[in-house]
């Protein structure tokens, strides 16, 4: 997967996930702060598990 697809789906992934807590949060301003502080901290958690998974060495075939 390209670099730009991966921050697509997580993107993605975070806007729906903002969506879902904002609406079950209802009026309360305080508890959409912290679900939209949590899902940018676990965007960013994701983002920082690629690249560290793309930048090790690939292994080809089945380990004997």
């Amino acid at each position: 997967m390209s670099e730009q697809v991966q921050w697509i789906h997580v993107a993605t992934a975070a806007a729906v996930v903002v969506l879902v807590m904002v609406a079950s949060a209802g009026t309360s301003w305080w508890a959409v702060a912290g679900w939209c502080g949590a899902t940018v901290a676990l965007a960013l958690w994701t983002v920082l598990v690629l690249r560290v998974r793309a930048r090790e060495p690939r292994r080809r075939g089945r380990p004997s």
